[in-house]
């Protein structure tokens, strides 16, 4: 009777253990149908990114390259507009510049031929002059070779006092230095009679002024 007992709970404990290992194996099984589906889903979402990414990437670089041409172009068309506008402003300040020049060239012909004209009309308005004697252009001319010559004796003349007071200034220097280098500083102070209290007998150049006087 024991042994029944015993017999029929073994078998009712393999039985659920039969069962529990097929309720696992259906577990596991589905577990693992899940993961592998679960798995290619992800790499297929993988796969679908990547290749969003690529285009992404494609077209943005596409972007990219087709601004810097529209750049490129742009400031070509810029370069090119400029280089125009500074040729025709170029041309025109020319064209202006030589009207100017033509310009003045006339008026300064006019100005020229008026005078000359003004000239003649008061050479025939004064008394005519005795043979012999210089007409007013001859006398103008003559004045203003006088006046030019006058200017070049000044300057020369100017340049010959510099010459000499360099040469005086020089030639002074030089005479203090020797003075110095011969004097004796031994010998007590004498005043000069005509220092008034000042020390300007000491300079070199109005001792020279004062002997030459």
């Amino acid at each position: 009777m024991l042994q029944c007992c015993f017999e029929q709970q073994i078998q009712e404990k393999c039985r659920a253990i039969q069962k529990r290992a097929m309720e696992e194996a259906v577990a596991s099984k589905w577990l693992i149908s899940n993961d592998t589906q679960l798995g290619l889903q992800m790499d297929e979402a993988f796969r679908r990114h990547k290749a969003t990414t690529r285009e992404q990437t494609r077209r943005f670089l596409e972007y990219s390259r087709r601004l810097k041409e529209e750049k490129q172009l742009e400031e070509k068309r810029r370069e090119d507009a400029f280089e125009v506008t500074a040729t025709n402003i170029c041309q025109t300040t020319e064209a202006k510049q030589a009207q100017l020049r033509e310009a003045s060239r006339a008026l300064e012909k006019e100005v020229r031929e008026m005078q000359f004209e003004q000239m003649q009309k008061r050479e025939q308005v004064r008394p005519t002059q005795p043979d012999g004697c210089p007409s007013f252009l001859d006398k103008m001319f003559a004045r203003d070779a006088m006046e030019s010559r006058r200017m070049e004796l000044a300057k020369h003349q100017y340049h010959l006092d510099l010459l000499l007071q360099i040469h005086q200034r020089s030639g002074a220097a030089t005479s203090m230095q020797q003075e110095s280098e011969c004097c004796d500083f031994t010998r007590p102070f004498a005043t000069s009679q005509d220092d008034s209290g000042t020390y300007a007998h000491l300079n070199p150049l109005r001792r020279i002024a004062t002997s030459q006087s």
